[in-house]
């Protein structure tokens, strides 16, 4: 038995053990998990100590963290997409619930984590750049940075829909003025999701 559940169980251990022949019919009153015993708990599950006070039923464990998914590709923001199956998963990484809660406050399961490749999102998005993806926001409208599949590869682009054109056109547009921009029909491409938080490394 590991040493942390040893002492709590030493700590949490009633002192008299000698129960009356009607204790065991008699519904627990008035006892609640000593202090010390809910904070080694909550370190132990890695959740919040005051989901676990019983004087509140309706509470229930948090997770300090959360672990986000990458898609098993690279985003390309540049000349050239590498063709992928985006809907496999490679490694994952972990992000505290305070910290995540500052990015996207609802359910984390349906954010992914990508790399960029290329220099046609600079200045905004660098090659190296790892974004995350809101997967459940795929609607260009209001425009936005998104991640795409075109049929050839993953891409990270500025989508936005063409006023006063066919229902269904989108504008595909790089931050990087050496690109052009083009249109493709809602149709022909799969918005993967909507970037929200980018992580750069200083030292490239």
């Amino acid at each position: 038995m590991p040493k942390e559940v040893a002492a709590i169980c030493t700590i949490g251990a009633p002192k008299n053990t000698h129960a009356t022949p009607n204790a065991q019919d008699q519904p627990a009153k008035g006892r609640q998990l000593p202090e010390e015993v809910r904070h080694k708990l909550a370190i132990l599950l890695n959740v919040e100590e005051e989901s676990l006070r019983e004087d509140d039923a309706a509470a229930r464990p948090t997770p300090f963290y959360f672990t986000i998914p990458f898609i098993d590709a690279q985003a390309s923001a540049g000349h050239g997409s590498i063709a992928a199956d985006h809907d496999s998963l490679g490694q994952s990484w972990v992000f505290h619930r305070s910290v995540l809660k500052t990015i996207y406050s609802s359910n984390p399961d349906i954010l992914r984590l990508l790399s960029v490749r290329g220099d046609s999102m600079e200045p905004i998005l660098a090659d190296g750049d790892n974004i995350m993806v809101n997967t459940a926001d795929t609607s260009p409208s209001p425009p936005g940075i998104f991640v795409l599949f075109d049929g050839i590869g993953i891409m990270a682009k500025r989508i936005e829909l063409i006023p006063q054109a066919d229902t269904g056109h989108i504008r595909i547009s790089s931050a990087n003025s050496q690109y052009s921009a083009y249109q493709r029909h809602l149709n022909d491409i799969r918005i993967i999701g909507r970037v929200i938080w980018y992580g750069r490394s200083l030292a490239h």
